[in-house]
């Protein structure tokens, strides 16, 4: 449906440009890729929702 509110969840590094979101992912492979990237790096791993909207750019004036 077009326009409506869509959370994603993503998770990103905070020493690095790494991040994983639902957006692409399942919730459990964005969850396995965080353990994953904290296991090989020790690097702080956080969590939050990310609201977009679907189909409509947050820049358009419309």
């Amino acid at each position: 449906m077009k326009g409506c509110l869509v959370t994603y969840h993503r998770n990103y590094c905070t020493d690095c440009d790494w991040s994983a979101s639902t957006e692409i992912h399942s919730r459990h492979e964005v969850a396995r890729r965080a353990i994953e990237h904290f296991c090989e790096t020790h690097h702080t791993i956080v969590s939050d929702r990310a609201p977009a909207l679907d189909g409509i750019s947050l820049s358009d004036s419309r």
